[in-house]
């Protein structure tokens, strides 16, 4: 099943004209009496972060209509994560897929979930182990 993500337009050319902003020297105004560009370059760093936060809810509502269905620790560990500023194609255990590519939020949290339930998932079995049996848990090589 596929969904199509839609993103305001408005809110996608404010952000890309506040970065365009970062770049254009040519536009600093020194002569005029007052001018702080510290200011006007924390200014616009701070309208960069309001808009970035605001396309980052806006995605994490679209990403829940996504997934599916969540549990509640799902939901609140989600919204956590979304509220400190990171991304929900991302995850906080650094946990990869098939692929190589990093999991979405929901997928790790599962995956994590699972091997907290299930330790024994997560022990190594023998292969590096000598032939008499004996591993001490040591490098194999």
């Amino acid at each position: 099943m596929e969904k199509s993500v839609a993103i305001p337009l408005r809110l996608l050319e404010a952000i890309l004209r506040l970065l365009d902003s970062f770049g254009e020297l040519d536009s600093l105004n020194f002569d005029n009496c007052g001018y702080n560009p510290r200011f006007e370059y924390n200014t616009a760093l701070w309208e960069l972060k309001i808009k970035i936060q605001q396309l980052q809810y806006h995605l994490a509502d679209t990403y829940l209509l996504t997934v599916g269905d969540l549990t509640d620790d799902e939901e609140d560990a989600l919204l956590e994560w979304v509220d400190n500023g990171k991304s929900v194609y991302w995850n906080p255990w650094l946990l990869y897929d098939d692929s190589g590519s990093p999991m979405d939020f929901i997928s790790a949290y599962r995956v994590a979930d699972y091997f907290d339930e299930e330790p024994s998932c997560l022990s190594v079995d023998a292969p590096y182990a000598a032939d008499d049996g004996d591993w001490d848990g040591g490098l194999p090589f």
